[in-house]
């Protein structure tokens, strides 16, 4: 997964734990800013990543699974979110990735 898609998994993530809207994450990996506009509820992810000039957008499912898809990769993301874990696949880079807290 390239840093600005991990940039906009970490602001979904973020978004649907505080119930805010997206507007920017700072990646160290980047060293900067990424800006981003959006929104995502447990049915609807709604992106914009401003540095990539494209969409990621997609839907969930009463269990915390989302379908999102990556305008500018042309690539499915699957997105599980389980209280203060999250894990996905990334069809772009055929890798999986999770955040799993102890």
């Amino acid at each position: 997964m390239k840093a600005n898609q991990r940039a906009c998994i970490a602001s979904i993530v973020m978004a649907l734990s505080t119930n805010k809207e997206i507007s920017s994450v700072y990646s160290y990996e980047l060293s900067k800013y990424v800006m981003l506009s959006g929104s995502a509820t447990n049915q609807d992810v709604q992106l914009y990543d401003y540095s990539r000039s494209c969409y990621l957008t997609g839907n969930g499912d009463s269990h915390g699974s989302f379908s999102l898809f990556d305008y500018g990769e042309n690539k499915f993301i699957t997105l599980n979110i389980k209280s203060d874990q999250f894990d996905g696949y990334d069809f772009g880079s055929k890798y999986h990735f999770f955040r799993h807290n102890k």
